[in-house]
């Protein structure tokens, strides 16, 4: 099903990570497939999603990886159409604005994506949920007014969310809330999707390598001309330039933090990541970097962290197969870093005292 192109909303941008990769190669040389070498590269920023959307293709021709990268920003802008809570029609939009006990009928897409978030909700314990959006929306007008939210308000905005109340109906793509007031915010998962979608949409076009990276959470498959995988840096949570480097061929990497977005109340600032559970900003860990086989799920299981904390966090991450995870927590003058067991093998560089 297609569906019609819209005028561009936002989502808001989460942490970045940033590419390190060199485009401008005349060969693939590493990581092709097929006989030969494949000479066709293309590369294309565009605006989605509230922050940049860039796509790099290999494959045989360039007019291939070119045709290739329109598909991929294709399924990017039907996430996007879907999914977003700045869009009036869009599913999510039309879920928010419903009557209680009203079952709203979703497209196939979007009920994926609810079922991701079942998962993600289950796994982490309730730490990832994302019927948060009245507490973001009670944090931001608290700081516009200038003062901390008050017991009351926080109480009766925490009757509101509660992933557990939303049914959902998956063999019919329908979903209903408990109760008015009730509102879902996708942006922890919905990036993660979309880049999931693009990758399909290179590899389903013939494309020999390709990487994803939507406001600097990456997806990527093959390796660029000359290399065995990509190269990905990692922002430094605590000011400019990067922490390290890792290398990936076939994995997704997604980073999650407050240094970049919060909101400030009295000169105090506070993440924009809240626990669902409290209501409260969460607080000590300005950077979380999940590396696991889906977007989707590295997407989800980086807010999670955030808000498990590196002890929970961590724990989560060693029970999951195919998953690694790296927390920095502290101030920048005495940062403490976090690992699980196996993150260390994808990295180049790191160094967090830079």
């Amino acid at each position: 099903m297609r569906y019609v192109k819209r005028k561009n909303r936002f989502f808001s941008s989460s942490a970045l990570l940033f590419m390190l990769v060199a485009s401008a190669v005349s060969t693939l040389s590493a990581g092709c497939s097929g006989d030969g070498g494949a000479g066709g590269e293309s590369e294309k920023t565009k605006t989605l999603m509230g922050t940049f959307a860039r796509i790099v293709a290999y494959a045989w021709t360039d007019e291939q990886a070119a045709g290739a990268i329109e598909k991929a920003f294709n399924e990017v802008e039907t996430v996007e159409q879907m999914m977003s809570e700045h869009l009036p029609e869009s599913d999510v939009s039309r879920i928010n604005a419903a009557k209680e006990k009203v079952w709203i009928q979703v497209d196939p897409l979007t009920s994926a994506v609810l079922s991701e978030v079942n998962w993600a909700w289950k796994t982490s314990d309730g730490a990832f949920d994302p019927t948060i959006r009245p507490l973001l929306k009670m944090w931001r007008g608290a700081a516009k007014a200038g003062r901390m939210p008050t017991r009351k308000e926080l109480a009766q905005t925490l009757n509101k969310v509660g992933w557990k109340n939303i049914e959902i109906n998956a063999e019919k793509s329908q979903v209903r809330k408990p109760r008015a007031g009730t509102e879902l915010d996708l942006g922890a998962i919905a990036k993660g999707y979309a880049i999931d979608a693009a990758i399909e949409a290179l590899r389903s076009s013939g494309c020999s390598a390709g990487l994803v990276d939507i406001g600097g959470d990456v997806g990527c498959f093959g390796s660029p001309p000359g290399r065995n995988e990509w190269v990905i840096g990692v922002q430094n949570p605590f000011g400019e330039g990067l922490v390290g480097r890792l290398n990936v061929s076939g994995e997704a990497i997604c980073t999650s933090g407050d240094y970049r977005r919060f909101v400030e109340i009295k000169g105090r600032k506070y993440s924009h990541i809240v626990d669902p559970r409290t209501g409260l900003p969460v607080a000590g860990s300005p950077s979380v970097t999940v590396i696991a086989p889906l977007a989707v799920r590295a997407d989800a299981l980086a807010t999670a962290l955030s808000v498990l904390g590196p002890k929970e966090g961590i724990k989560l991450i060693e029970s999951m197969p195919e998953v690694e995870a790296m927390m920095i927590e502290g101030p920048p003058e005495e940062p403490k870093v976090h690992k699980s067991s196996g993150f260390d093998k994808y990295v180049i560089e790191l160094d967090v005292l830079r």
